[in-house]
C-alpha cells in the first residue's frame, strides 16, 4: 500500500490521522468500493496481520462505519427547511 497522505481527498479528515489510521481507512474504502469482491484480498491479510496496531485501526474504521449507519438521515432536516 503506498503513502496515503497523497491520495487525500481534501476535506482534512485524513490530516488528523496517524499513517496506521490512514492505511485502514484507504483499505477499508477498497474493501468496501465497488466491485471489490475480493480484490487484493492476500495483500490486505498481510497488511493486517503484520501489526497488531493495523488491526485494531481496521476496526476501528469499521466500529465508526457502522455506527454511522445508526445516524439519522441528514435529507430529513434540509427537506424541512426547504418547505418552510
Amino acid at each position: 500500500m503506498g503513502d496515503s497522505a497523497d491520495r487525500s481527498d481534501g476535506d482534512g479528515f485524513e490530516d488528523d490521522l496517524d499513517p496506521i489510521s490512514r492505511e485502514a481507512v484507504d483499505w477499508f474504502m477498497i474493501r468496501h468500493a465497488d466491485g471489490a469482491a475480493g480484490a487484493d484480498d492476500a495483500t490486505f491479510r498481510r497488511w493486517l496481520e503484520s501489526d497488531p496496531r493495523r488491526r485494531a485501526a481496521y476496526a476501528d474504521v469499521e466500529r465508526l462505519w457502522s455506527g454511522a449507519a445508526d445516524l439519522p438521515s441528514s435529507r430529513a432536516p434540509v427537506a424541512r427547511r426547504a418547505q418552510s
